[in-house]
């Protein structure tokens, strides 16, 4: 008996091992199509985990990105936001979230940059200028940009040529050219607004010259359906539009509009003091203060006092802080000197 269990054993041995070497012949032999070793500079991929996992683990990731930013844990928070970027943007979570995470993201990355130097004196000491081919700012979707009454306004300096389509703001709706609402010059530096509706967008152009090398202002007036368009105080147009734009999740653009998923259209000169209200703030002519002060109706305020920097604060209660794509600082007296 003794012996029959010790013979058994046997041949359970060296079954075992006979699976063991079969089993390492496979994992190591050369594919039959190839005639070199495979070359392995990297690990390879962990086996893909089901989707609803994936979705699971991205909402987890986004919801402690969230609290910490709520705690005001600025460096967990851009910590959790770049890992939910990096490893979850092709899920449904992160597509269905993605102004939301850049908006945090935003915040996140204002909290830790270095607090911007403010201007002593009025007029601010710094504008932003853009080159005309690549530079811009954006800043993420928010509720509070989806206004029915509105004025968006800034102080602009154009330099001589550039593209026949240039933007000051846009307020992007879609994939495609569409804006829920926008500024730009087009035939030769005429002042032209637009109203989105969606697929539909409205454009109205005006007679009047944004005058190169010129410090101007501008001014988007939009009252449930009544528009108006002011330069340096003067209504330049007026038209009549549909109750209320159609918004979505698209970004923010300034100085810049997106085209078909594309940003361009860019502005060529130097942008200062941008200021969106959800107030009606003029009805007839007016003289513009140079340097905007915020109060309860200032949704967005970026004086561009920065000087350095890829951020520029936003100084209204909405911390909806712009990063700066290219654009450069500088002073506005120093304009003339730079520009070609």
């Amino acid at each position: 008996m003794r012996k029959a269990v010790a013979v058994a054993a046997g041949v359970a041995g060296l079954a075992l091992a006979a699976v063991i070497a079969v089993w390492a012949f496979a994992r190591l032999r050369v594919p039959p199509d190839e005639g070199a070793p495979v070359e392995r500079t990297s690990p390879p991929p962990a086996p893909m985990r089901d989707s609803a996992s994936r979705e699971e683990e991205a909402a987890g990731v986004f919801f402690r990105a969230r609290l910490a930013v709520g705690g005001k844990k600025w460096a967990e928070a851009r910590e959790r936001l770049a890992l939910l970027t990096a490893n979850y943007a092709n899920t449904m979570f992160f597509v269905d979230n993605r102004s939301e995470i850049a908006r945090l993201r935003s915040e996140a990355e204002a909290a830790l940059s270095p607090a911007p130097s403010m201007p002593a004196t009025t007029g601010g000491d710094f504008a932003l200028e853009l080159n005309g081919q690549t530079d811009y700012m954006e800043i993420p979707d928010d509720p509070a940009f989806h206004l029915e009454t509105f004025t968006l306004e800034a102080w602009v300096w154009r330099r001589p040529g550039g593209g026949d389509l240039q933007h000051v703001f846009a307020k992007d709706f879609g994939s495609s050219y569409i804006e829920s609402f926008g500024v730009f010059i087009r035939n030769k530096g005429l002042w032209n607004y637009t109203i989105g509706y969606g697929p539909r967008a409205e454009i109205r152009a005006t007679a009047v010259e944004c005058i190169p090398r010129t410090w101007t202002h501008c001014a988007l007036v939009f009252d449930r359906g009544d528009c108006a368009l002011y330069v340096n105080g003067k209504q330049a147009g007026r038209a009549q539009f549909a109750p209320t734009p159609l918004y979505d999740e698209q970004p923010f653009h300034i100085g810049a509009d997106l085209d078909h998923g594309r940003v361009g259209y860019f502005w060529s000169g130097a942008i200062d003091e941008v200021r969106l209200s959800s107030a009606a703030r003029y009805s007839g002519e007016f003289a513009p203060a140079r340097r905007f002060t915020p109060d309860a109706q200032t949704v967005l305020l970026l004086h561009l006092d920065e000087g350095e920097g890829a951020t520029a604060r936003d100084s209204s209660r909405g911390a909806h802080h712009a990063l700066i794509h290219g654009a450069r600082f500088i002073r506005p007296d120093k304009l003339d000197a730079a520009a070609p």
